[in-house]
């Protein structure tokens, strides 16, 4: 535990993928809030508000970013990191780790400025966009909800999403790392396809009469008005487990770099 505590810090410390180095991070950070704060009490035009609620969805991307650009960056370095004297599932899953922890503090900070320019904007917004603000107050009354534990049902299912996007991200890396001697040039190609055909014979078989008979039991909660399982979501959960072991794998049996 204690190795894997220390490649965690390493990861954090460091910032070897999107943040790039801590000053620079924070340079660009405080630059970008100091101008859309300044644009929103000047300008008073509506439009700060809904940029940063697209900036807290797209956090649902920032894992994947995050770790491709990382494992990227670890082969540029020195291919010593695959060659560690550690199990791959660590090395892994101090990156997922420390892509999550970057993810929590991003949506942190762009959902206290999301309420805070709501609320410096919020005449603007009812002149420009009426009825239509009843989409922003909505957000604002469900992140407010979330400070009383209220919501949690949605937060789970966002970072699931995001979790699942990066591991399929991290897949496709590291299979095209393992095809790289056979297919050369293709070996990006030849990876999409490969898990690309996977999942469709997985999709074919959620369409199953099986599948239902084996997972669609207990009714968990309704997505998007839709009844989702308990049974779904132990299959879905076994897909991701799937999904992060096989880099592991392939990393613990030295994949090409």
């Amino acid at each position: 535990m204690n190795a894997w505590w220390n490649l965690f810090k390493k990861e954090i410390g460091i910032r070897t993928a999107v943040t790039g180095s801590q000053k620079t991070w924070a340079a660009f950070s405080v630059g970008m809030i100091a101008l859309m704060t300044f644009m929103a009490y000047r300008y008073q035009s509506g439009i700060v508000t809904p940029l940063w609620l697209g900036i807290i969805y797209l956090h649902v991307f920032l894992p994947s970013v995050y770790l491709l650009i990382s494992f990227g960056k670890e082969r540029e370095r020195a291919p010593l990191w695959f060659q560690l004297p550690q199990p791959g599932w660590k090395l892994i899953g101090a990156k997922y780790a420390a892509a999550l922890t970057e993810m929590i503090g991003g949506l942190l900070v762009s959902i206290t400025m999301f309420l805070w320019m709501y609320k410096v904007e919020k005449t603007a917004l009812i002149e420009r966009a009426g009825d239509d603000l009843f989409y922003l107050s909505g957000h604002v009354s469900y992140f407010r909800g979330l400070l009383h534990g209220s919501g949690l049902k949605e937060v789970f299912i966002f970072f699931f999403i995001a979790l699942f996007i990066a591991a399929l991200a991290v897949l496709v890396y590291f299979t095209a790392l393992a095809l790289s001697n056979r297919v050369g040039r293709l070996r990006w190609l030849a990876a999409i396809i490969l898990i690309g055909a996977a999942m469709l014979v997985e999709y074919t078989f959620e369409m199953s009469p099986v599948y239902q008979f084996l997972f669609k039991w207990g009714h968990a909660f309704d997505w998007d008005g839709d009844p989702f399982y308990s049974g779904e979501m132990i299959w879905s959960l076994a897909n991701l487990a799937v999904i992060v072991y096989i880099p592991a794998w392939l990393l613990d049996r030295k994949v090409e770099v």
